[in-house]
């Protein structure tokens, strides 16, 4: 339910969703999607409202390890490809997912945060697209 709403967000900004659940070097990539010429790597966290954190912690520094392990040798194996469509650079998105409801989930919130960290360090720069609040009014910071 977490990448459809993340599928749907990510075509509305505009953004090509190229792949889901891409299996590569013996991990899986949860959206590859390309935008103004940027192949871009989305690791997607759902969580239900009983978690008390944001889900975009749930990424920590063997995640981050994993994922660029992951990205490296898509790119090797996509390259003479990636090099026709003109991909001029790649970048790694978290998108965090808060799930509402006891039985039937709704999306609470969605928070987009672009580029949240490069090679192997971890920067989440909580300066994300945020589609609505919590319903207790407090925004992610």
């Amino acid at each position: 339910m977490g990448e459809d709403l993340a599928i749907r967000f990510l075509r509305r900004a505009g953004y090509y969703v190229w792949q889901r659940n891409c299996v590569v070097g013996g991990g899986e990539i949860d959206i590859i999607a390309i935008k103004d010429h940027t192949l871009v790597f989305v690791e997607v966290k759902t969580r239900k409202d009983a978690f008390k954190y944001d889900p975009l912690y749930a990424v920590d520094d063997a995640k981050v390890k994993q994922l660029n392990k992951l990205a490296d040798t898509f790119i090797e194996e996509h390259e003479p490809y990636l090099k026709r469509i003109r991909i001029r650079s790649y970048r790694f998105d978290i998108i965090g997912i808060t799930l509402k409801g006891k039985y039937l989930y709704r999306k609470e919130s969605l928070i987009h945060c672009e580029d949240a960290f490069t090679d192997a360090s971890l920067s989440h720069r909580p300066g994300a697209t945020y589609q609505a609040p919590h319903q207790d009014g407090n925004t992610k910071e």
